[in-house]
């Protein structure tokens, strides 16, 4: 099996909202370890950011031809969409 063919059985894009959040927390948790209260001015918006971002992913991942990833065990088919999207 070649790296080609298990990128495109994992279709890992299907997790790229959860991927932006876990991001977008990780840079906020860092930053304000950091920067400590100075970071206060900036962490919302980097918030608001990653949250609007990842629903804008999840927007462009409506009409998927292909909604099963991981060998699968993920689906992300409309619902899953709408839901994951409230989540955010």
């Amino acid at each position: 099996m070649d790296f080609a063919s298990l990128a495109a059985q994992l279709n890992t894009g299907k997790i790229l909202p959860e991927v932006i959040v876990i991001v977008t927390i990780l840079i906020i948790l860092v930053g304000d370890l950091i920067v400590g209260r100075a970071s206060s001015r900036w962490v919302p918006y980097v918030a608001i950011g990653g949250c609007l971002t990842s629903v804008g992913a999840l927007t462009l991942q409506w009409e998927t031809d292909n909604p099963i990833a991981f060998f699968g065990e993920f689906n992300s088919d409309a619902l899953s969409l709408v839901f994951r999207g409230i989540i955010v």
